[in-house]
């Protein structure tokens, strides 16, 4: 029985590893139009993305990991929760200083989705994160890591303009509302969204709720093909169990 315990467990192990992205997640990353060290640029989303009480055809994207929603401005390349309260309105998927080339993806209609792809500047830790923007003003953030960078980060929200500090949330602490304004600034090698959804809908009556789906729950949902394998894994090892228990008595 022993042994049958231990290959079930390695059959579930197998499974959760099979699924190394999280479980909302473009594979197909687009169109690259931005690369390098500190660069950012206006791109078009192809349909008016609502925040903040204004709508926006066009972004502001930089290879830092953020998303402005004033294109034009000066302030785009803060990395820090004051930059992110004091200049334009902005999402911080996972803003620290990377090297990268930053994909868009906007065949599905109402949808952009951008991807950050590169690596940890002076370091060479790599570095995979995601942003879908809908249409009706939803967020959704994926981190594919699968390193954890040297530096801090920050990833959070703010509609800028020098709005007050909220302090910061524990973003892989479930599901919270919170005003136009949120963040985590995590410090050094402390990140730990990897494999993680952030989900970010606006509310009824302003603000946003945020919800996490953790990298301990991500990582255990199986692809279809990982579902196949625990049936048949499963199957024999039931097998094996049944064929113990028929087995004659010894006299």
């Amino acid at each position: 029985m022993r042994n049958i315990t231990i290959f079930a467990a390695l059959l579930l192990g197998s499974a959760a590893a099979a699924h190394a992205t999280p479980t909302v997640w473009e594979s197909d990353f687009g169109t690259a139009f931005l690369s390098g060290d500190d660069q950012y640029t206006t791109t078009g989303l192809g349909f008016a993305f609502p925040i903040f009480g204004a709508s926006h055809t066009n972004v502001e994207v930089n290879t830092n990991g953020i998303i402005s929603f004033a294109p034009g401005t000066a302030g785009s390349l803060g990395l820090t929760p004051a930059d992110l309260l004091a200049y334009n309105p902005r999402l911080a998927v996972s803003s620290f200083d990377i090297v990268t080339s930053v994909y868009l993806n906007t065949a599905v209609a109402g949808r952009a989705v951008f991807t950050w792809s590169g690596f940890e500047y002076s370091v060479g830790t790599p570095i995979t994160t995601q942003a879908q923007l809908f249409s009706d003003g939803r967020m959704i953030l994926g981190f594919d890591g699968p390193g954890v960078p040297v530096r801090s980060i920050l990833t959070g929200l703010s509609e800028g303009g020098g709005a007050l500090d909220p302090g910061g949330s524990n973003l892989n602490g479930g599901s919270f509302s919170t005003g136009n304004s949120f963040y985590e600034y995590f410090a050094t090698s402390s990140f730990d969204l990897n494999q993680a959804n952030l989900f970010i809908t606006p509310g009824s009556s302003g603000g946003f709720t945020v919800s996490t789906l953790a990298p301990s729950v991500a990582g255990a949902v199986p692809e279809p093909e990982s579902w196949a394998m625990l049936t048949i894994g499963f199957g024999l090892a039931g097998a094996m169990l049944r064929r113990r228990r028929t087995r004659p008595l010894a006299a």
